[in-house]
């Protein structure tokens, strides 16, 4: 028995009805069901919905963020997922691979750069002055405070996915046409 089972459309394990028939309407991402075990997936929808905004934030950085942090803990839920984000966010699959291995000798510089920082935020927790400078040089400080949002959260989740051991969905139902998963 694990530990922790994840609801699912056939096995809610407990969930309110009214949130399974919601989340039956959402992509089918396994985070999602977990998430519904926290009572907050309506408030963290809507926040995922602003982060993925392409007016909020530019989506390949983003995009970048997430899958060098997951690579560089180790946890692949997040992977797959944002292979096909990436894709639809006009990411092609050489720029995806090279951030996933880390062969940033294959990234423009500031790709490049931005990768470090993810590293650097993840080891770290706090980013260094030079960092959060460069950030804000270019960003500015209100682009600059959401990379630091954006890279915290998907340190985030990392941590849940990886914790609460969601595993990799078989099949996405449709994710391939998502840039977001909410």
């Amino acid at each position: 028995m694990k530990i922790l089972p994840l609801p699912t459309p056939q096995e809610p394990d407990g969930l309110d009805p009214a949130l399974v028939a919601k989340l039956n309407l959402m992509p089918r991402l396994n985070v999602l069901w977990m998430l519904g075990r926290t009572g907050w997936l309506e408030v963290i929808a809507a926040a995922l919905t602003q982060m993925f905004d392409a007016g909020q934030f530019p989506p390949e950085d983003r995009e970048t963020m997430i899958l060098r942090i997951a690579a560089h803990t180790g946890v692949e839920y997040p992977l797959p997922q944002h292979r096909i984000f990436a894709g639809n966010v006009g990411m092609r699959p050489g720029k995806v691979e090279a951030i996933i291995r880390r062969d940033f000798n294959r990234l423009d510089p500031w790709t490049a750069e931005l990768c470090r920082m993810c590293e650097e935020i993840t080891d770290k927790v706090v980013l260094s002055e030079a960092s959060l400078a460069r950030l804000v040089e270019h960003y500015g400080k209100n682009g600059a405070t959401k990379a630091v949002w954006l890279m915290g959260w998907f340190n985030m989740l990392v941590r849940f996915v990886g914790s609460t051991r969601i595993p990799v969905e078989e099949d996405f139902g449709g994710a391939a046409e998502l840039s977001s998963p909410a």
